[in-house]
């Protein structure tokens, strides 16, 4: 598993937490391009102030469209 650590003062809904996930898929993603081994869990750890601290486990293949919809509207913002 790739696994990002996160703090925050509040808890978190997961729904508003998408970028989050991406940028995990995207260490996933970075990992097998350098070592040719395919990692599919990803795992947010969120240190929380004020409640509970969080864990969410996710597939990252949920995330591997909404990654590379960020990543081609970079790369054409950017060669505009």
């Amino acid at each position: 598993a790739i696994i990002d650590w996160k703090n925050s003062r509040v808890e978190k809904e997961k729904e508003y937490i998408l970028t989050y996930f991406v940028q995990t898929a995207a260490y996933a993603e970075m990992f097998r391009e350098i070592t040719g081994q395919t990692i599919n869990k990803i795992v947010l750890c969120i240190g929380v102030h004020e409640g509970n601290s969080q864990i969410f486990v996710e597939d990252r293949r949920n995330y591997t469209d909404k990654l590379r919809y960020f990543v081609d509207d970079y790369a054409n913002r950017l060669y505009k």
